[in-house]
């Protein structure tokens, strides 16, 4: 076979999608590219005289169709918003030509590479196209080629299922008042930012687990991850501590909050009592008078004395764990001197009542000589 044969084939082959609109030419070489060989004779001449004596020999020629496309990506999980590589194979075709382009939701990529290599030894040639894309929840890439062979683009749509966001470190909330001791105080716990939905949240209380919570996990945020809360409603016991635990395939190890009941409990103080001397006292005698409560939580607590709608100086007060309930106990000792139509009076004054509670000691009682009584 001569050099212009060759020549003449590749110009054949390699303007074929032009020849198979020119009717003048198809009427030459028929409905399929056919190959002329003549020694030391140009295209045109060989068409030519094929015309006219049809004493052309021929030969067959070659083309292959690509294989679908395959898309291969990574096989572990990957993190939201990380970059990725996909890969897009396809093998068999001929000629060498061949386009080869990504998309993503319509969208066509761009810096993709691609390398084109002989296939199999069998003179055909495949084709690989890798693109670095960012990890998206829901979102899918397809691969399209196109080749002389195919009568329409193929396409393969790939989409990373493997992907996963870590949940946000838990928090815990409470009541937004102090709920009394012993009564049922309702939490919420909290995390959001995970992917994929399925999550583990557990409570616990005093290193005991605790079983009765509700779940509740929705869509959270632009990049379609969830979000947790879960509730429960537990005992206000005093140095009580409660748990919320999250655990998620995209984390090595759960995460904990711990919530101290504490700052949200309440113990009311009891009413005040009074208490003096039991036995009678000689007029303007300084006496001394306790003011007692207890029950109440947490410790702080405001105690006053007066007098004639005057507040007394001088007065001190000890205030010390009560109970096993660990409440506490507040007792007020003031000095003054015993005078008739003067009663005395101990106001105390505490987060968990509503207003001040007084109770009131009158000093006839003991001036006169009789027992102390309380008001």
């Amino acid at each position: 076979m001569s050099s212009d044969c060759f020549r003449i084939r590749k110009i054949l082959e390699e303007n074929w999608n032009v020849i198979q609109g020119n009717q003048d030419i198809i009427k030459v070489v028929g409905s399929k590219p056919n190959f002329v060989f003549r020694k030391n004779n140009t295209l045109k001449m060989i068409l030519e005289r094929a015309s006219t004596h049809n004493t052309v020999s021929t030969i067959s020629s070659k083309k292959g169709k690509p294989s679908p496309p395959s898309i291969s990506g990574p096989n572990q999980q990957v993190w939201l918003n990380s970059y990725v590589t996909l890969s897009c194979l396809s093998a068999g075709f001929y000629p060498k030509e061949i386009s080869i382009t990504w998309w993503q939701n319509e969208m066509e990529f761009q810096n993709e590479t691609i390398t084109v290599s002989s296939y199999n030894g069998n003179k055909t040639y495949e084709v690989q196209s890798n693109i670095t894309v960012q990890a998206k929840i829901d979102s899918s890439f397809t691969c399209r080629i196109n080749h002389t062979a195919l009568q329409q683009p193929m396409n393969s749509t790939f989409q990373i299922t493997n992907i996963v966001n870590d949940p946000s470190s838990p928090s815990i909330s409470g009541p937004r008042e102090r709920v009394l001791l012993n009564t049922s105080m309702a939490l919420t716990c909290t995390s959001e930012g995970f992917y994929p939905k399925d999550i583990n949240v557990t409570w616990w209380q005093n290193g005991a687990e605790i079983k009765e919570s509700k779940q509740d996990v929705t869509l959270y945020g632009i990049n379609q991850t969830y979000k947790v809360q879960s509730n429960i409603t537990v005992p206000g016991k005093i140095d009580s501590t409660v748990t919320c635990r999250i655990n998620h395939r995209a984390l090595q190890q759960p995460k904990e909050a711990i919530f101290n009941m504490n700052d949200l409990l309440k113990g009311i103080p009891s009413h005040p009592s009074i208490s003096g001397p039991t036995a009678q006292v000689v007029l303007n005698t300084n006496v001394t008078l306790r003011c007692a409560s207890q029950g109440f939580y947490p410790r702080e607590i405001n105690v006053t004395w007066l007098q004639h709608g005057r507040e007394l100086q001088g007065s001190t007060s000890d205030i010390h764990l009560y109970g096993k309930e660990k409440t506490y106990r507040v007792l007020s000792n003031i000095t003054v001197p015993a005078k008739i139509d003067s009663p005395v009076t101990c106001r105390i004054n505490h987060t968990a009542l509503d207003q001040p509670v007084n109770s009131t000691f009158e000093m006839n009682s003991i001036v006169e000589g009789k027992l102390s009584f309380l008001i």
